[in-house]
C-alpha cells in the first residue's frame, strides 16, 4: 500500500505532466521568421556580465561562468561592430 508522501508525489507528477501536455497541445504556432541579431546589445550584455562575473569571481576566489559568458558576448559584439544598429 502507498503511504501519503508517495501518493502526493505521484499525484503532483501526474498533474505536472498533464499540464505540460495540455500547454504544448494548445500552443499556437508562432511566426518562425528569422530576425537579425543586435550585436550592440550583445556587446552591452557582455560588459555587464563581465563586470558582474569578475566581481563574483574575485569575491569567491573561483572562476565564474558569468565571467566566461560575458567575455564571449563581448567578443561577439566587438567582432561585429560594423553591423551595430544606431538608435
Amino acid at each position: 500500500m502507498l503511504d501519503t508522501a508517495s501518493l502526493v508525489i505521484i499525484t503532483g507528477t501526474l498533474i505536472t505532466v498533464l499540464g505540460i501536455i495540455v500547454i504544448l497541445l494548445r500552443r499556437k504556432q508562432r511566426d518562425r521568421s528569422i530576425t537579425e541579431t543586435n550585436y550592440r546589445s550583445l556587446f552591452n550584455v557582455g560588459i555587464i556580465y563581465l563586470a558582474a562575473g569578475l566581481a563574483i569571481s574575485i569575491a569567491s576566489k573561483m572562476m565564474n561562468p558569468l565571467l566566461i559568458l560575458g567575455f564571449i558576448f563581448f567578443i561577439i559584439g566587438i567582432a561585429n561592430k560594423d553591423q551595430w544598429k544606431t538608435t
